[in-house]
């Protein structure tokens, strides 16, 4: 479903997606990582929120998408 939501934005011209999960979601980054989709993850400790950029327009991810500690520094291209 998400290669497809991809496939879809990529179509109507965009070149990002965004979105917003829990710290503890770590499957969400592994299954960007495993689609090839390049991420930047921010975390913002105040909202106990990751910020999660996905690159549309790169066809294969640079670096792998780690799942960082909750509340900790997240990886970012």
């Amino acid at each position: 479903m998400l290669n497809h939501l991809c496939s879809i934005a990529r179509q109507a011209g965009l070149k990002r997606l965004y979105a917003l999960a829990i710290p503890d979601n770590e499957g969400a980054l592994r299954l960007l990582n495993k689609l090839g989709f390049p991420c930047n993850v921010r975390s913002d400790p105040a909202q106990r929120m990751m910020h999660i950029t996905v690159h549309l327009t790169n066809a294969a991810p640079t670096e792998a998408v780690v799942a960082a500690h909750p509340l900790g520094a997240a990886p970012t291209q």
